[in-house]
């Protein structure tokens, strides 16, 4: 009598066995197609890496040819290309490759400040344009100091400036480099420089391979680079006068040197005459902004040429920006 209940009992146990099993194999299943899913997507996004790679090395090419093409004896349509900030975008299998120029001599030169002659003087304009984009007097005149002492071959610090003993107290402990800068980044390791300052004076700022301050191309300059001429200018009213200068400037841009020391608001300025020192009409270097959109990934990175007396531009940096 006791066989049915026995019968019963294990066709139960072997249906929980049975459940249990499709439960695992169900867990089991998910796993594998999450692993799957996450191959495909891995193989995919390593695949639009590769295709970014590629294209890095194509559309720096095409940068170089295309900037040839834009480039005539007075430099009217680079000019206007320039003064656009507008993006020049062409179209590449699922995505596109985007161009923006800017004049790369537009900027105020750091490795000035490493000058054996003139370097006292760039630091002072340095600390000019510092409180041109709001920073405090002293603050100011404390981080052109570190930046002087950073790049400038003695080890004895500037007053408020900072040098190895500065530096040998921190943790980390590291050492100025006594040498010109050789990226723009370097400046986060100078006293004085945190993250906030160093993205609001960024734009402003280069690194160039010489210690001589640039020329700035006043046909290009937009009122953003005001600050940096102003600074050239030397003077506290330098920034409202290069104002003025940028925003009386023709259509066609100025035609000599001249034409800027002729206004009432330039000479007015101490110091009037040695402008053909700071500025001029035309330039030799353009930096061009690259960034190749594929999918949902995104390559960008800055290529700076130089520009030849036949106009032939020559690649001389090149730096990633994200």
């Amino acid at each position: 009598m006791s066989r049915p209940s026995d019968n019963t009992s294990e066709r139960g146990a072997v249906l929980i066995t049975t459940l249990l099993l499709m439960s695992v194999m169900a867990v089991i299943t998910v796993t594998i197609m999450d692993d799957i899913r996450f191959s495909i997507k891995r193989a995919a996004s390593t695949q639009t890496a590769e295709q970014l790679a590629w294209y890095s090395r194509g559309g720096e090419d095409y940068a170089r040819n295309w900037l040839g093409t834009q480039i005539d004896s007075d430099q009217k349509q680079l000019r206007k290309i320039i003064l656009l900030q507008e993006p020049a975008i062409f179209p590449i299998e699922q995505g596109e490759l985007q161009i923006r120029a800017r004049d790369g001599r537009n900027c105020f030169n750091l490795n000035a400040l490493a000058h054996p002659e003139t370097g006292d003087e760039a630091r002072q304009k340095l600390a000019r344009l510092l409180t041109f984009l709001e920073l405090g007097d002293a603050e100011a005149e404390m981080i052109a100091a570190g930046v002087r002492d950073w790049v400038d071959a003695d080890s004895v610090p500037l007053q408020g400036g900072a040098e190895d003993f500065t530096y040998s107290r921190l943790e980390p402990a590291y050492r100025a480099a006594n040498t010109p800068l050789a990226d723009i980044s370097e400046l986060r390791e100078i006293n004085g420089i945190d993250e906030e300052i160093y993205q609001s004076i960024r734009p402003y700022v280069c690194v160039m391979r010489d210690t001589e301050q640039n020329l700035i191309n006043i046909n290009t300059a937009t009122l953003e680079d005001a600050a940096v001429i102003g600074a050239l200018f030397g003077n506290a009213d330098g920034f409202a006068a290069a104002q003025e200068v940028i925003a009386d400037r023709p259509l066609a841009g100025y035609d000599n040197i001249e034409m800027i020391e002729d206004k009432d608001v330039v000479k007015d300025l101490e110091g009037n005459g040695a402008f053909g020192n700071l500025l001029q009409l035309k330039t030799d270097r353009i930096d061009l902004q690259i960034d190749i959109l594929l999918g949902d990934q995104v390559r960008g990175y800055i290529a700076g040429f130089e520009i030849g007396d036949t106009s032939k531009v020559k690649l001389v940096s090149r730096r990633s920006t994200y």
